[in-house]
């Protein structure tokens, strides 16, 4: 039941996420052509407002009394008076054919400069659409990865040599899949797709060569540069799909902290930090911050600086579909009872 249910609510959020982004992108549509048709029309009212004013007798516009800290065009000497059809122009000094024909190659370019930009707007909206999370043939192939990394866990917790020294080869075989999806999920060179590139580009360098890490230390029989290695490979393959969008879904609850008020430390079963430090392989739970409550695996510890140690952990939860990476200091992790 548990199950079916939160199918369904995947099912739904799926769909709700695709409606929205297609509302999203038919209300900007939308917006582009309201915004043109309202510089049109505005562009034409003011130059009729305009050209009917110029077109007025002379005498009808200068018989409009001047406040006193204007100049009264009344005295300010002019052109001699032409025929009746020949009004001049106050503003210029030019006859009011020749006005007709600047002001109307000055609307014209005006109006094709708006055209112009709304254009460009319109192509942003094109070459920029929301991507839709799933990846395509490319992203599911991709998350494959994850059913490997986690027999590759069960593997090395168990130290079978045989199946190890398999893993090498078969994630090396990823790479033209990694740059597929990201080459066609972000294509273009505005500045959002060049940046993602060099994102996912840069944790793919991570991931393979942290493979070759995992190669070198199975030929050589070593389990701690093993489980450093297939971290590394999870915290990367994790951060891929980040920042490619990969996960089917994202788990709601932004902070489990909440569900925690008013419940103190030794209502939770855990041995605190202070008394054993959780080491790789332990399970754990995650005792502060926005993922308390949270339990999973310490599949490595970073100790690039000895004071700030971090821990890696697995989480236990698929409310993402996948199991999720969080590093984070050591003082927020403890060890679990065993069961």
């Amino acid at each position: 039941s548990s199950s079916s249910s939160s199918s369904s609510s995947s099912s739904s959020s799926s769909s709700s996420s695709s409606g929205s982004s297609s509302t999203a992108s038919s209300t900007a549509g939308s917006i582009i052509i309201m915004v043109r048709t309202v510089a049109f029309l505005s562009l034409a009212v003011c130059g009729q407002a305009f050209m009917a004013g110029v077109r007025r007798p002379a005498a009808a516009r200068m018989s409009v009394p001047a406040r006193s800290a204007d100049v009264s065009l009344a005295d300010t000497p002019g052109p001699a008076a032409g025929p009746a059809d020949r009004s001049w122009d106050l503003l210029s000094g030019l006859p009011m054919e020749r006005r007709d024909v600047l002001g109307g190659v000055i609307s014209g370019c005006f109006g094709l400069v708006v055209a112009a930009c709304a254009s460009v707007e319109e192509a942003d909206a094109v070459e920029m659409p929301l991507l839709q999370r799933g990846g395509g043939r490319a992203g599911s192939k991709i998350r494959r990865i994850a059913s490997i990394l986690d027999d590759l866990q069960r593997d090395i917790f168990d130290e079978d040599w045989t199946f190890l020294g398999t893993y090498p080869t078969e994630l090396r075989s990823y790479v033209p899949i990694f740059t597929k999806y990201t080459d066609s999920a972000f294509p273009s060179e505005n500045p959002i797709d060049t940046q993602t590139r060099f994102a996912l580009r840069y944790e793919v360098g991570r991931f393979f060569g942290a493979v070759e890490r995992l190669k070198r230390a199975v030929d050589q029989r070593d389990i701690p540069e093993v489980e450093g290695a297939f971290a590394q490979i999870s915290v990367s393959f994790d951060r891929y799909l980040k920042a490619g969008n990969l996960y089917e879904q994202y788990d709601p609850i932004v902070s489990t902290e909440k569900f925690y008020e008013g419940i103190t430390d030794k209502q939770l079963v855990f041995i605190p930090p202070t008394i054993e430090s959780p080491k790789t392989r332990d399970l754990v739970l995650l005792i502060s911050g926005p993922d308390k409550g949270k339990t999973g695996t310490l599949i490595g510890i970073e100790q690039s600086d000895p004071a700030k140690k971090k821990g890696i952990v697995k989480l236990d939860s698929l409310a993402t579909g996948v199991k999720e990476i969080k590093v984070m200091p050591m003082a927020l992790i403890a060890k679990r009872y065993a069961k």
